[in-house]
């Protein structure tokens, strides 16, 4: 019989070293939360993409109206249904109409596609059509603390960034029992917690995610009518290419928001495998000229090593939770 007791602790001794350097980056990122001041905050256009979001689509809407009800500025509310065969476009329009009568002054709109286009041209759409300096991108199965979007405005002016990410919170909806889910919530807080951190210290946070993400407005725009996005890892995709313009992005800790996750191992592990096929695509195919661009420390984070040693940990979960949950 096969001995993997050595496989197990090369792993736990690169997992250790990976984790103790992002650890001791992400205490040096932490950077100075400076005193807010009187200024003008501009107008901030929520796009929403969804596709057949029935069942989650008014937790997000609600959960926008209250970020806009804590901002200083202007906001608006634009939810894009992608072809959705279920009620999305008739549910999103009614809770948008409940929410206009307590927040007057926020904006909101539906607009419909014929047909499935995919989230990147769920979002041209709703850029299109939006009238913000500021563009918050989220999924329709995503939702917000009431005091994220501030969060993240400020720390993008304050710090001159073009682009911001908060931390995501993996959830089911519920009471968040579901073993598949708590898994989840152990890896986002590990790498989201400690590695984005660690990637802010150089300016070079990879990814900003669909679920919690602040874009200037012409930066976004840009991007979106001149490249052609069609990767299931369009976020990273996007986030990459604004580190070819020399577009400044950023972590914000404290921002946080909550998505649906992947409730059985299937569906789990499809995911992840798109994520880690995109992310060798990008690194290796369409940015890899970045891997000349970037610091010793930080080509850890681009190359296959860390993607490939993050599939390993997380067959190695998946595996041994199989196990113990049936």
């Amino acid at each position: 019989m096969f001995d993997c007791s050595f496989f197990l602790h090369l792993v736990h001794f690169l997992a250790i070293g990976v984790a103790g350097v992002w650890a001791v980056a992400a205490a040096l990122a932490k950077k100075q939360w400076k005193k807010r001041s009187k200024r003008h905050y501009p107008m901030v256009s929520f796009v929403v993409s969804a596709y057949n979001e029935e069942k989650n689509v008014s937790r997000c809407i609600n959960s926008l109206f209250r970020c806009a009800e804590k901002y200083d500025g202007l906001c608006e509310i634009i939810v894009v249904d992608d072809g959705s065969s279920d009620f999305t476009y008739e549910i999103a329009w009614a809770v948008i109409e409940l929410n206009r009568r307590r927040y007057p002054k926020v904006r909101g709109k539906v607009v419909r596609h014929s047909t499935n286009l995919g989230k990147v041209e769920a979002v041209k759409t709703g850029l299109n059509k939006a009238l913000g300096g500021i563009i918050a991108v989220v999924d329709g199965d995503s939702w917000w603390m009431p005091d994220t979007l501030l969060k993240l405005v400020d720390y993008m002016f304050l710090n001159g960034k073009k682009a911001v990410t908060g931390y995501v919170h993996p959830s089911d909806g519920n009471a968040e029992l579901n073993p598949y889910v708590v898994l989840q919530q152990l890896e986002y807080s590990q790498g989201l917690g400690i590695s984005r951190c660690a990637q802010s210290l150089g300016n070079n946070v990879l990814v900003v995610s669909g679920a919690n993400g602040l874009y200037d407005v012409d930066v976004l725009r840009g991007i979106l009518n001149e490249k052609n996005i069609h990767l299931v890892t369009e976020d990273l995709e996007i986030t990459l290419e604004m580190h070819e313009r020399g577009a400044g992005v950023d972590y914000v800790s404290v921002a946080n928001g909550l998505t649906i996750a992947p409730l059985s191992f299937d569906v789990l592990w499809g995911q992840r495998l798109r994520w880690f096929i995109g992310w060798l695509h990008n690194t290796l195919s369409i940015h890899r000229d970045l891997l000349l661009e970037k610091s010793w420390l930080t080509l850890l984070f681009y190359t296959p090593f860390y993607p490939i040693l993050k599939l390993i940990n997380i067959v190695a979960r998946l595996t041994s939770s199989r196990n113990i949950f049936g």
